[in-house]
């Protein structure tokens, strides 16, 4: 039998887009002719994320170590993908008129701006290379969070799923609470 919210359906799905992949390399490479018969998806609905409330994201920020808690609060304070904040460089702060050039998707760059607080913050990080986030060891840019993600969450006894996704959306709709306007945000 299958469970209300469908996770048996989407792992399912995810083993048959597994299995297509498979076929299709094998294809490629004449390990086999045989084409995998079309499977249609079962109907699966990713659920709506449970976002963090203000006094959350407050607790889990204060539960994390130095750097993390500046990485994390960069992450929401502007709303910025993980891969965004990890590959941000000094170069692109600018501390005088309160912005960050973001290199998103597709290599497009935005400017999104950033608060005294979250300049303070970043004031207070060691500029130890280019990037603003660098892992100790390689100087590179930082890499797998969940470590410090489940430590600041067990400390701050959040039970919900902590994401750096689920802080840029926990960021959207704390403005939207806040009264800002849709297009505003969604040009952040």
């Amino acid at each position: 039998r299958i469970n209300e919210s469908g996770h048996i359906y989407r792992q399912v799905n995810v083993e048959i887009l597994c299995l297509s992949a498979l076929v299709k390399w094998a294809r490629e490479r004449g390990y086999c002719i045989d084409e995998l018969v079309k499977i249609k998806s079962l109907p699966y609905k990713r659920p709506i994320p449970a976002i963090l409330s203000i006094a959350e994201v407050k607790e889990f920020l204060l539960a994390c170590d130095q750097f993390y808690r500046v990485y994390f609060f960069v992450l929401y304070s502007a709303g910025l993908r993980s891969n965004e904040a990890k590959s941000l460089k000094w170069q692109d702060v600018d501390f005088n008129r309160g912005y960050l050039i973001i290199t998103g998707k597709g290599n497009k760059q935005r400017i999104v701006p950033f608060d005294k607080s979250a300049g303070r913050a970043l004031e207070s990080l060691l500029r130890r290379n280019e990037y603003v986030f660098p892992a100790k060891k390689t100087g590179k840019p930082i890499g797998d969070v969940r470590a410090a993600i489940r430590r600041a969450r067990e400390a701050a006894g959040i039970e919900k799923r902590i994401t750096p996704h689920l802080l840029r959306h926990s960021f959207t709709t704390h403005l939207l609470e806040l009264g800002h306007d849709i297009r505003y945000i969604q040009a952040l």
